[in-house]
Order: C-alpha cells, then sequence, then structure tokens
C-alpha cells in the first residue's frame, strides 16, 4: 500500500465501558513495515459491507448477506481477507463465483469469537477475473443462549460503531492485473564515515525517502544532504549495526522497494565490555523504557560523579550513553559503573548499548527490553532482602521496612506498605500482582513514583492472618520481581 510523504495516518481504536468506574490503561500501537523487496503493484482494500440489517430479539439463527460483482473489464488478484462481526456473529462465509464458473468458497468461519479475528492472507494470490461475484453470508445469535449477548433480555439490534451494536463486513485485500509500476534503479558508488561521524553513502537514483541499510536493517535517522546530490547520511543509528572492527554490508533501498548492491564497511577501533542490569534487582533477564539500569565494566568513564539537577544529563563527566543510538539520561557515572534511564522510545528487542567515554574509549553490549520488566530497590542496594519501602498505618506516620543490612524491621498486620521499584509503570490494568507469605494482597497503586526520573511506586496492604520473616512477590503479567522479605508481628 502507497503511503506517500506527509500523509495523514488516521488510526480509529473502539473503546467499550468496563462498568467498573476506573480510568483503565491502553497499550495499543501501529507499526508500519516498509517494502523490502521492489512493488510492481499497488496493494487495494475493498470493503463487502451490508449496512441496512436489523436482528429481532430471540432470533437464533438470523441470516444477513452483502455481494457484489466486479466490473467485466476489471480482472484482479485477492491477497488477503478480513471478515468483521461483533458480539453476536457466529457464521461467517465468503464465497466467489467466476463468470461460468462453480462457486468456491474463500473463508468459513463456523465459530466466530469476537475476541479471535484477524487478516487472513493466501498462501497465493487468488484470481479474480472480471464479472466474478462475492459474496458474503453471515448469522447471528441474538438470543438469550448466547453467553456474549451484551443485552439482557435482548433486544433489535442493528448495524453500528458500538461493541454492542452489529456489523456485517468482509474486507478483501486485492491488486490489479493491469497495474504495472514502474521501479527505480538506486546505485552506491561508495560508503565512509566523514570527520563528524556521519555515515555517508554516495550514488545516483536515489528517490526521496530513500534509506542507509546495514545488513538489511533500515536506518530511519537517513537524511539527504541538502548541499551535495546523491548523498545520504545517518548521524547515530549506524552505529548500533555496525560493532567497531567488524565488517558490514551497506546498502540503500528506495520506497519502491529496489534496493542497491552492497558495499562493504568496518568501522573503525575496538569496543570493550559491558553487561547491563536492572538497578533494583540485577536481574539481567530485561528492562524495560524509563527503567533505572545499571552497566557494569572497565573505564567506562574517568572519573564518579553523580547527576545534581534535572531533567538529568546526557553528558556527565563526559561520559555519554546511547540505547539504539539515542542519547540515555545519567544518574551515576563511574569508572566501572554507569547508572542511567533507558530512553522512553526504546522499542522492545534486543538494544545495543554503547558507552563512550571522556577520552573515547568505547563500550559496547547487548539489552533486552519489554514493555514490563519489575524490581524493587531494596534496603542494601543489593536486591536482595528487605525493601527500600516504608509503612503506615495512618498515611501520617511513617518508618523504614528495612535496614541497610537488609534485615527486615517489624510491622503490623494491617499496615500499608509503599514500595519501590523500576520497570513497572507501562504494566495494563490488572496485570500487577502481590503476595505476602502467599496471600494475595491489594495492589493499591502501582504506577511512575512522578518525583524521581525512572522511579516507580507500588503501594498495598498488608493482609490479615500473616506473621514472621515472609516474602513479598511482585509480578506482572506473571513474571515476577525480585523477592523481598518482610517481618510482620
Amino acid at each position: 500500500m502507497k503511503l506517500s510523504n506527509n500523509s495523514r495516518v488516521v488510526f480509529q481504536v473502539h473503546y467499550h465501558p468496563t462498568g467498573t468506574g476506573q480510568t483503565e490503561s491502553d497499550r495499543t500501537q501501529i507499526g508500519l513495515y516498509f517494502s523490502k523487496a521492489p512493488v510492481k503493484k499497488q496493494f487495494y482494500w475493498l470493503p463487502l459491507v451490508n449496512t441496512g440489517f436489523t436482528i429481532p430479539p430471540g432470533e437464533q439463527h438470523y441470516q444477513v448477506t452483502a455481494s457484489f460483482t466486479a466490473p467485466a473489464f476489471i480482472n484482479s488478484h485477492l491477497v488477503s481477507i478480513t471478515p468483521h462481526m461483533h458480539l453476536l456473529g457466529r457464521e461467517m462465509k465468503v464465497e466467489l463465483t467466476p463468470p461460468g464458473q462453480a462457486t468456491q468458497c474463500l473463508i468459513n468461519i463456523t465459530d466466530w469469537d469476537f475476541q479471535w479475528q484477524g487478516t487472513y492472507n493466501y498462501k497465493e494470490p487468488l484470481a479474480l477475473s472480471g464479472g466474478s461475484r462475492l459474496k458474503v453470508t453471515a448469522y447471528y445469535d441474538n438470543s438469550d443462549k448466547n453467553p456474549r449477548n451484551p443485552n439482557s433480555p435482548p433486544k433489535a439490534v442493528r448495524w453500528g460503531e458500538q461493541t454492542t451494536d452489529e456489523m456485517c463486513v468482509a474486507f478483501f485485500g486485492f491488486t490489479l492485473d493491469a497495474e504495472n509500476l514502474p521501479v527505480s534503479s538506486p546505485q552506491l558508488t561508495d560508503v565512509l564515515v566523514d570527520q563528524d561521524g556521519n555515515l555517508v553513502a554516495n550514488g545516483v537514483g536515489f528517490t526521496p525517502g530513500a534509506d542507509i541499510e546495514i545488513s538489511n536493517h533500515a536506518l530511519r535517522d537517513t537524511r539527504a544532504d541538502a548541499a551535495t546530490s546523491g548523498r545520504l547520511l545517518s548521524s547515530d543509528l549506524w552505529r548500533v549495526f555496525a560493532p567497531p572492527g567488524q565488517p558490514v554490508d551497506v546498502t540503500v533501498i528506495n520506497p519502491d522497494g529496489v534496493r542497491t548492491v552492497a558495499r562493504s564497511l568496518t568501522r573503525a577501533g575496538t569496543a570493550l565490555s559491558l553487561a547491563a542490569v536492572s538497578a533494583a534487582s540485577y536481574s539481567p533477564e530485561s528492562v524495560a523504557p524509563d527503567q533505572i539500569t545499571a552497566a557494569f565494566g572497565t573505564r567506562l568513564a574517568n572519573n564518579f560523579v553523580t547527576a545534581s539537577s534535572l531533567p538529568l544529563p546526557t553528558v556527565l563527566a563526559g561520559t555519554s550513553v546511547r540505547v539504539n543510538g539515542a542519547l540515555a539520561p545519567l544518574f551515576f557515572v563511574s569508572p566501572g559503573q554507569v547508572n542511567f534511564l533507558v530512553p522512553a522510545t526504546t522499542q522492545t528487542g534486543v538494544a545495543v548499548v554503547e558507552i563512550t567515554a571522556a577520552d573515547g574509549t568505547l563500550s559496547r553490549g547487548n539489552l533486552a527490553v519489554t514493555s514490563t520488566a519489575p524490581s524493587i530497590f531494596t534496603a542494601n542496594s543489593y536486591g536482595t532482602g528487605a525493601p527500600a519501602a516504608v509503612a503506615t498505618a495512618d498515611g501520617v506516620h511513617y518508618a523504614a521496612v528495612g535496614n541497610l543490612d537488609g534485615t527486615p524491621n517489624p510491622i503490623n498486620t494491617g499496615d500499608y506498605l509503599l514500595l519501590f521499584g523500576s520497570g513497572i509503570r507501562r504494566a495494563a490494568s490488572g496485570t500487577v500482582k502481590i503476595t505476602i507469605s502467599g496471600v494475595d494482597a491489594p495492589v493499591l497503586y502501582a504506577g511512575a513514583q512522578q518525583d524521581f526520573a525512572g522511579l516507580d511506586q507500588i503501594n498495598t496492604q498488608i493482609p490479615p492472618g500473616v506473621s514472621g520473616v515472609v516474602d513479598l512477590v511482585l509480578s506482572v503479567n506473571g513474571r515476577a520481581a525480585n523477592t523481598v522479605k518482610l517481618s510482620i508481628r
């Protein structure tokens, strides 16, 4: 599908009241995938819709149909199909009848589930000759025997945008046989690193929106040199995919999916290794965007310096950290450890961390990034023992829960507990769980602490029937944070 420069993308999301009266969170994302091969045809959508139906209450097998006959002079190929109904939908069948031929089934869903729907792509595009007829046949259950029926008692339901309304639609993705798009012919003559540290790709035939690639990874910070025709530059991202001392293949890909022949590039220098973990739990499993993270290595900085102002600096004592090419805010730097905040824009997956010291020493390592990575700060700063938390019975008087040696101070059943951690703020509503000595405890709040960058706060209450030195386990989507110790009397 063609997306022209400066196009406006409208993303429609439907929300339905949960009935709880609480503010809910949303983690919807949109991803744009650019063609990696020459594009010869555009992709089109055809919706086949019936908007004029009314489903009477009590009907268990109500039929709704829609049909369309392709113009006789248009031949095409069907690439995908997307059936769509709401909660009353039970079955949908889509059929194709070519001129003078037998009817064939394109898709047949006999047990429709509104919570499990999607686009179905054909292994091989299906020919649609001019004059072919497409027909949708759908069935709906508007009786009290339908457990998904949102109305009790059932009532008449018509077409509409609400989840409690209904729809009868099938989207067809297709290409036109007569369309053959011209393709570009880019040529890459050479690649180099200029005096400013930019990766430069020189060549001809680069069209607006062309990207430099390293080993098939498109560099989204690619920009055209306004002063020189046929010259593309990448300031930062190229380093992510070009480890020092290792040859990599560099290509340029135009927006129509045509790429150049590769040229080899070897980034100068060497890199020391580093390891990055949660600064709260020291877990190497993964971290999350906006999480406080610690990197360990050698020669990471030339001095011991702690950030003393907000917003946090991105250079401290001459040391800087980049995560997938983006500068990271810094808390603390030293020769052996650097504490930083994972940039909020970091995508999930494997990220590359590069730390450059004031003397130019480069250290490099990988970091797994997930949407959440729960971890709790502890009193001994090692991720074990009692949490770095406070307890209160009345919201006025607060007491420390842990000592510097990691031992817990006694607290009481019914006390409110304020825990502090990182990697939790992006958790969806209802996915945070707490147990104390195996007993479920309420999650009164789980989110950003607000006053300190990257710090999250979790509020809970000690449940009745729990006593002694016990474990507190916090989890998000089933992934547990580091276990901490409480002493309850």
